[in-house]
């Protein structure tokens, strides 16, 4: 993938309540559209965003008031992605997934970030987890 501008970034934040999966998909696709980074890295960054977004929808415990904040920029041949919730702390760098990707089920989505990202950062500040990923295009 080659970015026609690796300075493009697109932000958000809505609510942390299962309508912030549908939004969070927008901000995706109006991204990939504006960066033209192409049909495999969509799919990839759509996979990942929607799974860690439902994951802190669902799993997470964030205040109904609070606020999911998305950040995508594309860097070069890469995607940088910044997460932040107010939810209950939770590093997926540590958590239990398989090995292997399964077709399905628990742990899934998870393997599936940590396979598809080059680099990942969480912290946990002043109430806010923080995760950090970057995307690469050689997977």
């Amino acid at each position: 993938m080659d970015y026609n501008n690796p300075a493009l970034t697109a932000r958000a934040q809505f609510s942390a309540d299962r309508s912030a999966i549908g939004k969070a998909l927008e901000l995706v696709r109006d991204f990939v559209a504006r960066a033209q980074c192409g049909e495999d890295a969509e799919a990839r960054l759509a996979i990942i965003v929607e799974e860690l977004v439902a994951n802190l929808v669902e799993h997470g415990d964030a205040p109904p008031d609070s606020e999911i904040r998305l950040e995508v920029s594309a860097l070069g041949a890469e995607i940088a992605l910044s997460l932040s919730d107010a939810g209950t702390p939770f590093d997926p760098r540590t958590a239990d997934v398989p090995d292997e990707i399964p077709e399905r089920g628990g742990g899934a989505g998870l393997a599936l970030v940590r396979h598809w990202a080059r680099e990942i950062d969480y912290v946990s500040v002043d109430g806010r987890n923080v995760l950090t990923l970057i995307i690469s295009n050689d997977v």
